[in-house]
């Protein structure tokens, strides 16, 4: 089971990579001082320019397994749209889905969201914003709250990404509209 938020609209929704991640080459990754390049990649006879063999990222990203505390780097555009194309059992009747990833909220990243969301409203009346847990049949319902895009704020984003499905025994939509 897996606890996912996506963005669903009835208009095609524009990607967005994460800035600080890409796929590199492995003579790339040795320019830019990668370390820990696996050995196999180094050998002879393996094409050190051929494209998309490492991701690279310029920022670390540490984890406390006691805290739960994650370091980040706290950039603003540190999130990821991408397609959800062929995923299975997201709850919408939208015909566009998209993911979006992050490895932890920051109310910045939640603006630069409804940035995102604003910019896409110029072409649809309606855009979905989803918490779901993919996988779990005993949650039998779904929350809905219903937001004008001038009313959505990064406390609601937060709301959608701390949300707790088990709890409520319910998946969190919120619909926005222009």
């Amino acid at each position: 089971m897996s606890s996912l938020i996506y963005i669903a609209s009835n208009f095609p929704l524009e990607e967005r990579p994460n800035p600080h991640e890409r796929m590199i080459s492995v003579n790339e990754a040795i320019a830019l001082g990668v370390k820990d390049i696996p050995k196999h990649l180094l050998a002879d006879g393996f094409d050190k320019d051929k494209p998309d063999v490492i991701m690279y990222a310029d920022r670390e990203i540490k984890l406390n397994v006691f805290t739960k505390e994650i370091t980040d780097g706290n950039f603003d555009d540190d999130f990821c749209i991408f397609s959800a194309e062929g995923a299975e059992g997201l709850k919408t009747d939208k015909k566009y889905k998209m993911f979006l990833e992050w490895y932890r909220y920051t109310d910045g990243r939640a603006n630069e969201v409804i940035k995102y969301l604003r910019n896409h409203l110029e072409n649809t009346d309606e855009i979905e914003l989803r918490h779901i847990w993919l996988g779990n049949d005993k949650i039998s319902g779904t929350k809905v709250i219903e937001k004008s895009i001038d009313e959505l704020s990064a406390e609601d984003i937060h709301f959608l990404d701390s949300y707790d499905s088990w709890k409520d025994n319910a998946d969190l939509c919120i619909r926005i509209k222009h």
